[in-house]
């Protein structure tokens, strides 16, 4: 979890978005 959450953290401060399935839920949930 570690490597991804560098991932995440790398891609947010370059404004750039992925669809982890992780972040997919939480956007449904929002929905």
């Amino acid at each position: 979890w570690s490597l991804m959450e560098n991932i995440k953290i790398a891609l947010d401060d370059a404004d750039i978005t992925i669809p982890f399935p992780q972040m997919d839920v939480h956007l449904h949930k929002q929905d």
